[in-house]
């Protein structure tokens, strides 16, 4: 199992990738592993104006995955 950094690094790449190369299924796989690693019991994903937004609750306090960067919108139905 990798650490939180590098799963967050490896997120933040996907996330920062033209959306023509963005894998969804890589993407999705890496959120749900961070969960796994973060021991979170919930992943909440936000549609907003500037991106979706991704919360994890962890240890009974939702927390964002990221705090300036969003998923682009583009990609929300897909994931």
């Amino acid at each position: 199992m990798r650490e939180i950094k590098s799963l967050k690094n490896e997120i933040q790449r996907q996330i920062t990738l033209p959306l023509e190369r963005v894998s969804v299924v890589k993407l999705v796989d890496l959120l749900i592993e961070f969960a796994y690693v973060s021991r979170a019991s919930d992943v909440h994903i936000h549609p907003e104006e500037d991106g979706v937004r991704v919360r994890y609750r962890i240890d009974g306090l939702l927390r964002d995955l990221f705090e300036k960067e969003r998923i682009d919108r583009a990609l929300h139905q897909e994931v």
